[in-house]
């Protein structure tokens, strides 16, 4: 049995509300890159217009697609470790073992 099984479930509960969290911003962006097609198509023009674009295209997107990355390395990462302390946990178990069928053998 694992040390860390009552942890386990819980760990893979936030990975999991990162990700919907992922895929909220995801939505959004979505959602600003639809509000952008009146205002690319002529229904807002001038330099204000422009301005406007240009400002999300460089900036804004830009950033929510670096949150984005950063959110799912964040679960990435999360879930590496999982996996490190998970192998680590199970060689720990394989050693105690062994070493109790040595102390068994002793005495």
């Amino acid at each position: 049995m694992s040390i860390f099984s009552c942890v386990m479930s819980e760990i893979q509960d936030v990975v999991s509300q990162v990700v919907s969290q992922a895929n909220m911003i995801e939505d959004m962006m979505g959602g600003i890159r639809g509000g952008m097609q009146p205002i690319m198509g002529g229904a807002w023009t001038g330099e204000g217009a422009n301005a406007f674009i240009e400002e999300v295209q460089t900036r804004l997107i830009p950033d929510i697609m670096s949150l984005i990355a950063s959110i799912g390395g964040f679960g990435g990462g999360i879930t590496s470790a999982m996996d490190v302390i998970g192998q680590g946990d199970s060689d720990a178990n394989t050693v105690v073992g062994a070493l109790g069928d040595v102390f068994d053998s002793i005495f």
